[in-house]
């Protein structure tokens, strides 16, 4: 299995800068155009299924980068992290990020979803769909946490425990080769 992931286009919180988490926004105007721009990149690709995260901003995404008027299948497992109490109430710059992208935080963030429980999930998409589509060419569109978490999956995780490595920019195409 070959499998590409993107990130969804730009939405009016990640020009905040918010934690958007679980909040179900859409891409604005400038996300609408990245995706239309990305389509120059996904008819590169020749892939046989397309899966989205449920969330709206990246359904709408993918939906519009969909050139092959493939079934868009939806998996909770490859939406973005529960950000609980943070959700539109803290930007990315509040929030100390080596701690909070690790799988052993030293601090307590009350209902937020655990790393390590969105580690578990999207290990278990990711092992799901290699056997599923074994042989095809996945096109997974999600979010920016949960390219992290399988970047640190498929190609480990830092010694300190920390998922910051495999950020991706809104509309970005990447193979993630395993």
């Amino acid at each position: 299995m070959r499998l590409f992931v993107m990130r969804h286009g730009q939405t009016n919180n990640n020009t905040k800068r918010l934690m958007t988490g679980r909040y179900d926004d859409d891409i604005n105007e400038t996300g609408i155009k990245q995706a239309y721009e990305a389509i120059k990149d996904v008819e590169a690709i020749d892939y046989d299924v397309i899966i989205s995260s449920p969330l709206l901003r990246a359904k709408h995404t993918a939906e519009i980068v969909n050139v092959k008027g493939l079934e868009l299948l939806l998996d909770d497992r490859i939406q973005e992290r529960d950000m609980g109490y943070l959700t539109n109430a803290s930007t990315h710059l509040e929030i100390d990020r080596f701690d909070y992208w690790n799988l052993r935080p030293k601090k307590d963030y009350r209902d937020v979803e655990p790393l390590s429980d969105m580690y578990d999930r999207v290990a278990e998409f990711f092992e799901d769909i290699k056997v599923k589509y074994q042989g095809k060419t996945v096109l997974a569109v999600t979010h920016d946490g949960m390219v992290r978490v399988l970047h640190g999956y498929l190609y480990g995780v830092a010694e300190d425990g920390t998922l910051l490595e495999g950020n991706i920019k809104n509309c970005e195409v990447r193979e993630m080769i395993y």
